[in-house]
């Protein structure tokens, strides 16, 4: 579903996705939820580890996914749909696992390897989103179909 904001009004309405922009909007959606997760769930992981590296490494992340996820609301809005109505899914079981891993495994070392796999699973969930709205991009839209944004500039 691709919630859409009427200009001057708070009011959300549930559209299908029946074409190449809904479905463009409604990944562009799971995106920005996947980087407003990083957000959240970032700062608590670099906390948490052992090795200076890597809490540097997040952090440096943590910048990035602000970045990205401040540039998908921008589309989003420009669109006029609500960043927040998506819900990435995988990527909220992902943040679940580091959580548990933050939680529970109180050895420095090991809980540094254990964040370190699921940064990485992390990691490739966000590559496979961002293919998943670069197809949609590169497929060419139905005559008359625009979007507003700095993707595709159709």
């Amino acid at each position: 579903m691709v919630r859409l904001l009427f200009a001057g009004s708070e009011k959300h309405v549930d559209v299908d996705i029946d074409n190449l922009r809904s479905l463009y909007l409604s990944e562009l959606q799971e995106l920005c939820d996947c980087e407003a997760q990083m957000i959240g769930v970032l700062p608590n992981i670099a906390i948490s580890t052992g090795s200076a590296e890597l809490r540097k490494a997040i952090r440096q992340q943590l910048e990035i996914a602000v970045l990205h996820q401040q540039q998908l609301a921008a589309i989003l809005q420009r669109n006029c749909v609500s960043p927040t109505s998506g819900a990435d899914q995988v990527m909220l079981a992902l943040v679940k696992r580091a959580e548990r891993i933050v939680d529970n495994l109180p050895d420095r070392d090991l809980r540094d390897a254990a964040l370190v796999a699921v940064l990485r699973r992390i990691g490739h969930n966000q590559i496979a989103a961002y293919h998943a709205v670069e197809v949609t991009v590169h497929t060419p839209l139905p005559s008359g179909c625009q979007l507003r944004g700095d993707a595709g500039q159709r």
